[in-house]
């Protein structure tokens, strides 16, 4: 204990004359025992022995200790001060040394030490790595704590009340500092945050001898009220994102007079965030990093000094600009994660120079992935924890081509890389982390360049199965599929159906994730797909790019009298799969590898597809007018629902089991079926009885457009359009162009007396 904080102390409480009383019995008050813990009584009863209880004021303890010892320490030494567990182990019993709680192994329990007011100093078992719960609230007379060595965590109320409690030394093991932790120590005046990434509600309140606080770069979590405290002058922040707050995690006075320190590349998040924005003054700092997260996009304009160690956690990602006046920046280890939902992005103009990176995905046991990785990976590089066995395979188009199936194979066990730009398939036995180490000489400073993708060209006598390859996405970062030089379908693994699922750049706004593998067939007149650097994305990034393109495609666009869409669904209640006919008279029915789709078998899923005589399962199925058979795999007996989510051509379903035809603008169709593959049960047929609404823009020049929201209206040229119900209720009038917002529903458009029905979803 600092020995003018003691003398403070004796002081305020007359210790002297206290211990002088003490002192005058002939007994020893100073203990330094070794104690193993017993399974029905105190071992540390046994050693001291009862006379001696009350004779303690200072008491050391070497071995194992429970709830037992626990409740003597407790409740039958009623002048201790001094308590040193440094070297002492606490183990799990059953016995409740306070009620409702009894000891665990490595745990300083809830309300283990509360209220007893005559302790001075406590030094907590360093094997210990939780404080749990009021574990030494309304310790009044406490002046010094040591803190297990190996602390992760200090919960709620855990020094609530420690009124006399000036310093406290927090582990860098720390992470967790819980609500009202050290509420109304007043006397606090000093308290270091190394490691910490939670800290609860109002755990710092009424320390109003607090003046200074420093927020370190690992803090994740503050809660609403952790440092109202008065006295309160400097606040230095190294979180590179500001965190979410509340309005008053800090005091008023501390907004109003203090200020706020912030790294200089991060003035501009922190100046226009709501709740850090109150504090009145802010001023930039420039010191050696260490460590940084980000959860969210960061570009960095300036340089952080330092080589900091830096994790870019699923969602966020880093921007590094290249600027001519500035160097790259350095790092130490970057790991890029992943979760399977949300991913890491790096978007690095040869200016991020790393000594060592590593990709961590969380994996789900069972589960196939489809990975390609931007560097080569050394096969020894990969690790998933212990126990945990795992596989990667690939896959070889020509085997597909020759024998029309098939094409997976396993990783020859001789090759020692996965290579960049290949796909590959993984799958664990346990839930886990994928590490991957990639190797200095493999990314050096992450490089800003144009990916060119060769295609392989494999032959065979059905088209269907010619010339597929398994690529992957070249960058650490998202790409739109629009962007990739590319106008043929590409087919994907859906992770949440756990089906492939094709899409066609031009039909589709899709976006590639970071390390994601996907398929694609050759075409005739492309053997390439070019990647572009400058179109790389964050998650950020790629959400507004949707908004935007989901935006445009509401506001804009025109009906495509040529390449008419029709989107199916197949939802067993659970899971969904798609399929897609586009009617375009220029194409066949034969299979052609610029337009249509392969649909891909998913084990164990059901699905939905079309079937062509010329062409097999399609999952894109472009081809002239016509009735189109409708197939399906249905993955157990029971409820089935077909839905059209786009329906540009105005088409009935066919049940040809139950004799119905069921037209899909008036809602879903529902059916029972036994499990199996079913390719002769349901057609889709032209409605030719009705005016669609390609003919009222063929015959009239009025381009009229549904959308998931509402109708798109151009070029009407003093025309009028009117809208209706289903029921013949006028819904709208327009004689401009623009958009017409809609409920979800089935209405009427007309033009000129041709009435076409459509679908808002």
């Amino acid at each position: 204990m600092p020995e003018s904080a003691l003398n403070d102390y004796r002081t305020a409480v007359g210790w002297s004359n206290y211990k002088d009383q003490i002192l005058s019995m002939n007994d020893t008050t100073d203990y330094n025992v070794t104690v193993t813990a017993q399974e029905k009584e105190s071992g540390l009863l046994n050693v001291l022995g009862q006379d001696n209880l009350g004779k303690v004021v200072s008491l050391k303890v070497t071995g194992t200790i429970n709830g037992y010892d626990i409740m003597v320490i407790r409740n039958k030494m009623p002048n201790l001060h001094y308590l040193d567990l440094t070297d002492a182990t606490i183990v799990s019993n059953d016995y409740e040394y306070y009620t409702g709680y009894h000891t665990e192994d490595n745990v300083i329990g809830d309300y283990m030490f509360a209220s007893l007011d005559k302790l001075v100093s406590v030094k907590l078992p360093k094997n210990a790595i939780s404080i749990r719960d009021g574990a030494l609230q309304s310790c009044s007379n406490l002046v010094e704590v040591v803190l297990p060595v190996k602390l992760e965590s200090i919960g709620g109320y855990a020094f609530n009340y420690c009124t006399n409690l000036t310093n406290i030394d927090l582990p860098p093991t720390l992470k967790t500092i819980g609500s009202y932790a050290f509420t109304n120590c007043s006397r606090l005046e000093k308290i270091s945050l190394p490691g910490v990434e939670y800290i609860g509600g109002y755990a710092f309140t009424g320390c109003d001898k607090l003046t200074e606080v420093r927020i370190p770069s690992t803090l994740k979590y503050i809660g609403d009220g952790a440092f109202n405290c008065e006295n309160l002058k400097k606040v230095y922040t190294y979180t590179v994102e500001p965190i979410n707050t509340e309005q008053e995690t800090f005091s008023k006075t501390a907004y109003e007079t203090g200020t706020l320190y912030i790294p200089k590349q991060s003035k501009n998040n922190y100046y226009w965030n709501t709740q850090w924005s109150q504090f009145a003054k802010l001023v930039e700092f420039d010191e050696p990093y260490k460590y940084f997260y980000l959860n969210k996009e960061f570009t960095l304009d300036d340089r952080f000094t330092g080589e900091p160690d830096i994790d870019i956690n699923p969602g966020g990602g880093i921007i590094v600009p290249g600027k001519p006046e500035l160097p790259p920046q350095d790092a130490d280890t970057i790991h890029i994660k992943g979760d399977g939902k949300n991913w890491a992005s790096i978007i690095a103009n040869a200016n991020l120079n790393a000594k060592g990176l590593y990709i961590d995905i969380t994996i789900k046991a069972n589960r196939w992935y489809f990975f390609s990785f931007p560097f080569k990976v050394r096969k020894a590089d990969i690790s998933c924890g212990k126990n945990v066995k795992f596989v990667f395979r690939t896959y070889n188009g020509a085997i597909r081509a020759e024998y029309g199936k098939g094409g997976w194979i396993d990783l020859d066990s001789s090759e020692e890389y996965l290579y960049p730009g290949k796909g590959y398939i993984f799958q664990a036995s346990l839930d886990c982390t994928l590490s991957i180490k990639i190797e200095k000489n493999e990314f050096g400073k992450l490089p800003n360049v144009n990916v060119d993708t060769k295609l392989d060209i494999h032959t065979s006598t059905n088209e269907q199965n010619a010339s597929w390859n398994f690529v992957g996405n070249p960058f650490t970062a998202f790409y739109d599929i629009n962007d990739m030089g590319y106008k043929s379908p590409i087919t994907r693994w859906n992770s949440d159906s756990n089906t492939y699922e094709a899409v066609r750049p031009g039909d589709d706004n899709a976006f590639l994730n970071p390390f994601e593998a996907f398929f694609v067939q050759c075409p005739k007149d492309n053997d390439d797909i070019n990647f572009g650097g400058d179109n790389r994305l964050t998650q950020t990034g790629r959400d507004k790019k949707m908004n935007s393109q989901m935006q445009k495609a509401r506001m804009e666009g025109q009906f495509d009298v040529q390449r008419q869409i029709v989107n199916l669904t197949l939802s067993d209640g659970t899971t969904t799969d798609k399929t897609r006919v586009v009617f375009n008279p220029d194409k066949k029915a034969g299979y052609e590898r610029d337009c249509d789709a392969a649909k891909f078998e998913s084990n164990g899923a059901s699905e939905l597809y079309t079937v062509e005589a010329l062409a097999g399962r399609l999952a894109i199925n472009e081809r002239p007018e016509g009735s189109v058979k409708i197939g399906y795999r249905a993955a157990k007996a029971g409820e089935y629902t077909i839905a059209a989510q786009r329906m540009d051509r105005q088409v009935l379903l066919r049940d040809n089991d139950l004799q119905i035809t069921f037209d899909l603008t008036q809602g879903d169709y529902h059916f029972t079926s036994d499990a199996g593959e079913f390719d002769n049960r349901f057609m889709l047929l032209i409605d030719n009885s009705t005016t669609g609404i390609g003919d009222i823009v063929t015959t009239t020049g009025v381009n009229v457009k549904p959308t998931d929201c509402g109708l798109n209206i151009s070029n009407l040229q003093g025309k009028t359009l009117h809208v209706y119900a289903l029921n013949g209720a006028l819904y709208a009038t327009r004689t401009q162009d623009g958009f017409l917002g809609l409920a979800k529903g089935v209405y009427l458009v007309e033009v000129e007396g041709l009435k076409a029905k459509f679908m808002v979803r």
